[in-house]
């Protein structure tokens, strides 16, 4: 699973672009992380290129229940809330959790 962003955000370097978000899910109890790692688009992410440097979050913490934790839904709640965080700065509706990578 991987988010697209559908908006153009500039990079550090000046760039525009949609980025493609990859989350590296941590997982604890009762708080579990991931952090958030953007790249050019979806493509850049699966040939291996390296990430770009825009202004959204790099880092998202969920508190979960036992029940979230050892449910079948623990990899879409993550998504859901770094979505909820990407969308706070880029407006509703601009994220689409991808679930075939």
């Amino acid at each position: 699973m991987a988010i697209q962003v559908n908006t153009t955000v500039q990079t550090s370097d000046g760039f525009e672009v949609q980025p493609f978000c990859f989350l590296d899910i941590q997982l604890y109890q009762p708080f579990s992380r991931a952090i958030l790692t953007y790249y050019k688009d979806q493509a850049a992410f699966v040939s291996g290129s390296s990430s770009v440097n825009v202004s959204l979050p790099s880092l998202a913490e969920v508190e979960l229940t036992s029940g979230e934790f050892f449910g079948p839904n623990l990899a879409t709640l993550i998504h859901e809330k770094a979505v909820e965080m990407i969308e706070e700065q880029t407006g509703p509706g601009t994220c689409v959790i991808v679930e075939n990578i």
